[in-house]
């Protein structure tokens, strides 16, 4: 990879529970099957070298309890931000928020809901229609500049490699 190029990361928060009939959408938590894929999906980016250096993150629960089962994963500190923005967000608002970016990030993973990452991700690359829960998508910039994508949209990004927990072995 080289040093001066950016990746975008999108992922789609882990599986979340519907067992608790009383939380809002927005307080939803992680069921197991969303505990346990979050930290194999953290695996498999630290082992190819995947690791963001920011996380921009919705600020649903579930999204938050992904963010902190990758890091926690990772064992070090990335800096995160949370925002309600890409709760529930459509496709542009990923773009918004990446172009927002400071150009020294050169990795930078949004965690957000479908169908807006789904739509993102088909908007970039035909072999992408679905995005499911914890899968990943990892975009390379073909622009020198974050800001670049607000006015470029998804014709700034081209694919790189998608990776979903159901795609990786057992543990």
């Amino acid at each position: 990879m080289n040093s001066g190029e950016r990746f975008l990361m999108v992922m789609r928060h882990a599986k979340s529970s519907w067992d608790n009939a009383h939380a809002t959408d927005h307080e939803r938590t992680l069921n197991q099957q969303g505990r346990d894929a979050a930290p194999k999906m953290a695996r498999w980016m630290a082992a190819h070298h995947w690791l963001p250096e920011q996380i921009v993150c919705s600020n649903a629960r579930r999204t938050r309890e992904t963010a902190e089962l990758l890091l926690a994963t990772w064992g070090h500190p990335i800096e995160i931000s949370f925002t309600r923005e890409l709760y529930l967000a459509p496709a542009e608002s990923y773009l918004e928020v990446a172009g927002q970016i400071s150009d020294d990030v050169h990795r930078v993973l949004l965690i957000g809901h479908n169908p807006g990452v789904s739509i993102l991700a088909g908007k970039v690359s035909e072999e992408i229609d679905h995005m499911p829960t914890a899968s990943l998508a990892i975009f390379r910039l073909t622009v020198d500049r974050w800001c670049e994508l607000t006015r470029l949209g998804a014709s700034g990004l081209r694919l790189v490699t998608f990776q979903a927990p159901k795609r990786l072995p057992a543990d």
